[in-house]
């Protein structure tokens, strides 16, 4: 807490939920302004602007989104757009889908556009049921051939690994989650794919020394990453409602104050992580809360409810939590200027290969937040 400057964390505690929802919700400083909190955060933003890409895309038949969610769709429809003036001017002749899971995205580029489209997935499960929807719809008369493989990089070999990465193809991974993305992109540089198009996602579960400063640029100019720092740019860049952020104010009440339990009362050293609860879990009791995660934690002298929900109501503990959550808030100003440095890295390094490269803000982040693509052929 000696990071966040007292006056920041005063002003916010000067705030109503709703304008804390602005701030954290929203992105908007507005009812900061003339603080150097406001110059902060407004500094943060300023790190990360890049131009939207507006896409309107020519309508398909409605069996071609039958059981496609929202999100999804909403996708596709952006990567439609990218793909096909792409095909142009990179020349490519087939694409190979990534962790392309029941392949939505594949049918559509290879029945409605004719672009030969390999569906690649490790689940099995996600691949049959993409052939049951490959026969299920009517197909256009331009209709190209669509195909599912089991797929998984580390396992497969270079034979299976070149196929798809050809010279005449384009590679499209959409969220690539934690190191996947960086076998994307290493892979289309040693075999010399023809384009690439990546989205990367799941940053904690990357290694925070191991797999971040690839670029040469970045290893002579090196930014420390923790797991702490992936997982901020991981969950950044989300907008929520006022529900959710008053859903979001009541979790952080409970787990900061169990983590303030385990430390004062119980003597933890150690921090532990105590996962998720349901929803309805939060808004009932903070004992029975406390109770299901203790008991999971495997601690053997529970405390009783009444001594939890005191501790919980104890005007310090309660103070000491908002200001918890306050700081919060400011932290999670930073996320997407890290998420924006992990991908500039990747954009420096293919530059350094030779590859052209550009990077693209595809989707509608209240849809997408994971919206950034980094294009390269």
């Amino acid at each position: 807490m000696d990071a966040y400057p007292k006056e920041w964390l005063d002003l916010l505690a000067s705030k109503e939920d709703q304008e804390l929802h602005q701030i954290d919700g929203r992105n908007n400083p507005d009812s900061l302004i003339g603080s150097s909190l406001a110059d902060f955060i407004q500094q943060a933003q300023d790190l990360v602007l890049w131009p939207k890409e507006s896409y309107n895309p020519e309508p398909l038949p409605a069996w071609a989104y039958k059981k496609v969610k929202e999100k999804k769709k909403h996708e596709i429809d952006c990567l439609r757009e990218v793909i096909i003036p792409l095909k142009e001017k990179a020349g490519f002749t087939k694409m190979a889908d990534i962790g392309g899971g029941i392949g939505n995205l594949s049918r559509i580029m290879a029945h409605y556009h004719s672009l030969p489209t390999t569906c690649l997935d490790m689940n099995e499960d996600f691949l049959e049921k993409g052939k049951l929807r490959r026969s299920k719809y009517p197909l256009p008369e331009q209709a190209a051939k669509l195909d599912f493989e089991k797929f998984k990089f580390g396992s497969d070999t270079g034979d299976v690994v070149r196929k798809h990465f050809a010279t005449d193809s384009l590679t499209l991974g959409l969220h690539t989650c934690g190191p996947l993305a960086l076998e994307h992109i290493k892979s289309f540089h040693h075999y010399r794919g023809n384009a690439m198009l990546n989205f990367g996602c799941c940053y904690a579960k990357l290694d925070p020394i191991k797999e971040t400063n690839i670029s040469s640029f970045a290893k002579e100019h090196p930014l420390e990453f923790t797991i702490h720092g992936l997982t901020l740019a991981t969950r950044s860049h989300s907008t929520m409602t006022f529900e959710e952020f008053l859903l979001k104010k009541r979790v952080k009440s409970f787990r900061y104050s169990l983590h303030l339990f385990l430390k004062e009362v119980l003597g933890h050293t150690e921090f532990a992580t105590i996962g998720e609860a349901l929803p309805s879990v939060y808004w009932g009791d903070f004992s029975d809360y406390a109770l299901l995660k203790l008991e999971k934690l495997g601690e053997k002298n529970l405390p009783t409810k009444r001594d939890l929900d005191q501790f919980y109501k104890d005007p310090k503990i309660t103070e000491q939590v908002h200001h918890m959550f306050l700081a919060n808030i400011i932290r999670w100003q930073l996320g997407r200027a890290v998420e924006f440095t992990i991908i500039l890295d990747r954009c420096l390094f293919l530059l350094e290969q030779g590859h052209k490269v550009e990077l693209l803000q595809v989707f509608n982040e209240e849809l997408s937040p994971r919206n950034l693509g980094i294009l390269s052929y």
